[in-house]
C-alpha cells in the first residue's frame, strides 16, 4: 500500500468513526428500534387490510353482527399478543447495542480519533 492509499483509508475511518459521546449509540438505538416497530406494525396493517372483513374493520361497534363481534375479540387480543412480542425483540434489539461498541466495523474495531 502507497502512502495516498494510507492516507485515504486513514481519512475514511475517520469519517466512518465518530467518537463514543457523539450520540452514534444513540442514533443506532432510534433507527434500528423504528425499523423494528415499522415491521410488525406493518403486518399488522396488512393483516388488518387482508382480513379485516371477518370483524367489521372501519365499522362502529354497534353496526356489527354478533360473528364479527366475536371475530373483533380473537383479533384484539391476537393483535395485543403481536404487539407485545414485537415490543419485547424491540427491546431487546436495544440492549444488545447497548452492550456493544458501535465503533467496530466489518468485526474489527476501529480505533477512534
Amino acid at each position: 500500500m502507497n502512502a495516498e492509499e494510507t492516507i485515504r483509508q486513514a481519512g475514511l475511518r475517520r469519517s466512518l468513526v465518530k467518537p463514543p459521546d457523539d450520540g452514534t449509540k444513540e442514533r443506532l438505538k432510534d433507527f434500528a428500534s423504528k425499523k423494528v416497530t415499522t415491521a410488525f406494525v406493518g403486518a399488522l396493517a396488512c393483516f388488518e387490510e387482508a382480513f379485516g372483513h371477518l370483524w367489521g374493520h372501519g365499522y362502529c361497534w354497534e353496526d356489527l353482527t354478533e360473528d364479527e363481534r366475536e371475530w373483533f375479540e380473537i383479533w384484539r387480543e391476537c393483535r395485543a399478543a403481536i404487539l407485545d412480542k414485537g415490543n419485547d425483540q424491540a427491546k431487546a434489539l436495544l440492549e444488545v447495542v447497548e452492550r456493544h461498541d458501535v465503533r467496530r466495523i466489518f468485526g474489527r474495531k476501529v480505533s477512534g480519533g
